[in-house]
């Protein structure tokens, strides 16, 4: 059994979790190919040490040089050979990667960092959880809050969803809104539609 990591910018999978290190290391999804190179960084661009979370980037000659006719596209993904992967990761001191969150996905509340994948993750371990999706939206005070969209397979209340998530987790990534709903919206790919989750926290325009 094998975990792989990929995008369609790397043309393959670039990075392999072996069935050693989904034992060892689970959530990893292993090292980089040995074509590859990866790096994490900080928001401004510094090159983060090991076990700090940052953003993904990849160079070596599996990674694209570029998208066709949109050099505005290139210019803003591909710098100086690195391409950034649009995911927040961490390395370990032996370099596996370690894959958190979707960077645009990534919940900044009051200055702390809050993975949604994580809190999702937590939330469909719950028992009466069916599915779970978790969105960053305004909030006046803290810049976000955390809005948690539960599809239950069982009654279960926004408080007890709040008390496993603080359970589980540090009390900031508790979920300010709990909304309980039939199903989340998907786009076109399948994917949970975050993006019209975060809508619906937004004024009318």
């Amino acid at each position: 059994l094998h975990d792989v990591y990929g995008l369609s910018e790397t043309h393959s999978p670039g990075c392999i979790a072996t069935d050693g290190d989904l034992r060892t290391h689970p959530g990893s999804v292993g090292r980089t190919l040995g074509c590859l190179e990866a790096q994490v960084r900080g928001d401004d661009g510094t090159v983060l040490a090991a076990g700090e979370p940052g953003g993904l980037w990849l160079r070596g000659s599996l990674v694209t040089t570029g998208y066709a006719f949109d050099p505005a596209a290139t210019a803003a993904a591909i710098v100086d050979g690195w391409f950034d992967t649009g995911d927040v990761a961490r390395l370990d001191d032996e370099g596996r990667v370690t894959v958190l969150d979707r960077t645009k996905d990534m919940i900044n509340r009051g200055g702390t960092k809050v993975f949604s994948a994580e809190v999702e993750e937590l939330l469909r371990r719950h028992p009466a959880i069916e599915d779970a999706a978790v969105v960053g939206v305004p909030d006046a005070l803290a810049g976000e809050s955390i809005a948690a969209y539960v599809v239950a397979s069982a009654p279960v209340t926004a408080a007890e969803v709040r008390a496993w998530v603080r359970q589980g987790m540090a009390d900031h990534a508790s979920p300010k809104v709990v909304e309980l709903v039939d199903a989340l919206p998907r786009n076109a790919v399948g994917k949970t539609d975050k993006q019209a989750l975060r809508a619906r926290h937004l004024p009318p325009s």
